[in-house]
């Protein structure tokens, strides 16, 4: 394939309606928390709730919706937080860092849903 002077192809890029032409990449992460906030969790707790929120990020709030069954919920105060990372947010995470990067939000939420579902029913 010929190629403009000036221009650069991507080998396997593809134009489509059907994916988005723009991805959002993450390549550095903070996660701040005030040491009142730490009191009483343990190092995993921590730990494990820095990594879903540098690698999901997620928003603050998240955790309240989420309940017991992940530690993004490390911070509620109507529950018991789970001791480290639970199976959900495993299957959340390997689902959301799977598969094309091309998918427009609403495509990669519902592969996002249908894929936790499956790997928790196993």
């Amino acid at each position: 394939q010929h190629v403009p002077k000036g221009a650069f192809a991507v080998p396997g890029a593809s134009q489509s309606r059907l994916s988005s032409p723009v991805r959002q990449d993450t390549g550095l992460a903070f996660v701040v928390l005030s040491r009142a906030a730490i009191e009483g969790k343990s190092v995993t707790q921590i730990a494990d709730y820095g990594a879903l929120r540098g690698l999901a990020g997620t928003r603050s709030d998240a955790g309240d919706r989420l309940g017991p069954q992940s530690i993004g919920s490390l911070f509620a105060s109507d529950h018991e937080a789970p001791e480290a990372l639970t199976d959900f947010d495993r299957a959340y995470l390997t689902s959301l860092y799977s598969g094309s990067n091309g998918k427009t939000y609403d495509q990669k939420t519902r592969e996002i849903a249908l894929d936790v579902a499956k790997i928790l029913d196993r």
